[in-house]
């Protein structure tokens, strides 16, 4: 399952214009550390985004991690991968939604393929 109705705030809470969201099915999501959030923004509702994962080793030449949500809601995260970060090309590995409270378990099968590779996740763009 990924949640296709989704919106980043990477700041404090803004002051929210009329209407913005009305008959929309939008969660809102903003980042760990920033003031004024609630539960709710205008009208919809408000959830901090703060996916944390944990790396497994490598075996037979995969890549491993685990991601885990908060226990509010579902998150949703893109897993990326590039082989350089001089400069970085970045490849979306999976589109993943950390189910509320949960967790979610990745394996790159092809990462004994390359010399190096580098990971990261990032919200739904």
């Amino acid at each position: 399952m990924f949640i296709p109705h989704c919106v980043l705030f990477t700041g404090d809470k803004p002051t929210p214009g009329t209407d913005v969201f009305v008959n929309t099915s939008t969660t809102i999501y903003y980042l760990p550390g920033r003031a004024n959030w609630g539960t709710t923004f205008a009208g919809r509702p408000a959830v901090c985004w703060n996916p944390v994962f944990s790396a497994a080793s490598p075996a037979s030449g995969a890549f491993a991690l685990t991601l885990t949500g908060n226990a509010i809601a579902a998150l949703p995260v893109y897993l990326e991968a590039s082989d350089s970060l001089t400069p970085p090309d970045w490849s979306i590995l999976d589109r993943i939604t950390i189910p509320a409270g949960g967790t979610v378990t990745f394996t790159d099968d092809d990462a004994g393929l390359f010399p190096s590779r580098f990971y990261r996740i990032t919200f739904p763009r």
